[in-house]
């Protein structure tokens, strides 16, 4: 652990008002807007093998960085990371619907990803419940306590380290008015 870690962790007290947290991995197959018809069977017949897989025993985070089509997630395996409860909200009713009846470590049927506005299917996929925290204040040694320090550390200093270099970039302009100075040069030449 960096000096910097524990001085931050020595001056801080347990973190109040933390929320219930869900953490959640994703795995989607999207319907295209070329083809809908027949990119919708595809969707849906990609997902099926995908859940398939899943019920006969398949690691989650390897089926999503295979076969998951939101290059988000794909990339690390489907995991969403920690996500507040009161976020699902904001989610789709069958996707929400979906993580309320899940425990931890268990994952969703296949659903159907509807946009809200057009009501038109775009997609599906399959939610995986990974864990829940409950509310309250969390001890120091609890190693997501020094995660969320570290990740508060991290961000400060690329902040402080992107405005001193932001500065430095607008010391250092010159600034040349091309068209002011055409303008001088076209009116001393009449």
């Amino acid at each position: 652990m960096s000096e910097t870690l524990r001085k931050q962790i020595r001056q801080s007290k347990p973190i109040p008002n933390v929320y219930e947290e869900v953490f959640l991995s994703l795995c989607l197959a999207a319907q295209r807007l070329e083809q809908p018809w027949n990119r919708f069977l595809q969707a849906r017949e990609k997902i099926k093998r995908v859940h398939d897989e899943l019920e006969r025993g398949a690691d989650f985070s390897v089926l999503a960085t295979k076969a998951s089509e939101d290059p988000d997630t794909a990339r690390t395996g489907g995991e969403l990371g920690a996500t507040p409860e009161s976020q699902l909200k904001n989610t789709d009713p069958a996707t929400r619907d979906a993580i309320n009846k899940l425990r931890p470590g268990q994952f969703s049927d296949v659903i159907q990803v509807v946009n809200p506005n057009t009501h038109q299917s775009i997609g599906y996929r399959i939610v995986k419940l990974n864990g829940k925290e409950a509310a309250g204040q969390r001890d120091l040694s609890d190693p997501s306590v020094q995660q969320l320090i570290r990740s508060q550390l991290r961000n400060q200093r690329e902040q402080f380290l992107r405005a001193a270099y932001d500065e430095v970039l607008h010391d250092e302009a010159e600034i040349q008015n091309y068209y002011a100075a055409n303008i001088l040069k076209n009116t001393g030449r009449k």
